[in-house]
């Protein structure tokens, strides 16, 4: 099972969400998603949730928008198409407030690879100078 990342295409254009970590299972995604709202002073904010499969075939997560914290505030994302593909995931879905409309957003998802760390990260001549690549 693989993880996803990448940032999402959202129309309106009002914010973008990125998404940190995006995994599909057969009966639920679990995701991180992190945004911007242009009305806000540069501040992110971070749904960390998982959305259900429903009967219907597409994903569903309420959510508190974090922005508020009031439980008036709610969100759902409806997730309605995950297609893995060879390298990445596109995926296609709405993010609906409660108080603000409905914002569509899509996008090809990559292939999470996590950073190297330990001696591979070294840059080559410190690699030499250490004797790992000899």
């Amino acid at each position: 099972m693989a993880t996803y990342s990448g940032t999402f295409i959202v129309e309106p254009n009002e914010f973008p969400i990125r998404a940190q970590r995006f995994i599909v299972r057969d009966d639920e995604i679990a995701f991180d998603f992190r945004y911007k709202t242009s009305h806000e002073a540069g501040e992110e904010f971070s749904i960390d949730d998982k959305a259900r499969l429903q009967p219907e075939g597409f994903y569903r997560c309420d959510v508190i928008d974090p922005k508020s914290g009031y439980d008036s505030d709610q969100a759902i994302i409806y997730i309605l198409r995950a297609k893995v593909q060879k390298r990445g995931c596109f995926v296609e879905g709405f993010w609906h407030e409660k108080a603000e409309g409905a914002y569509k957003f899509w996008g090809t998802l990559l292939v999470y690879r996590a950073p190297l760390s330990g001696p591979l990260s070294f840059p080559p001549e410190e690699r030499r100078a250490r004797g790992i690549d000899s």
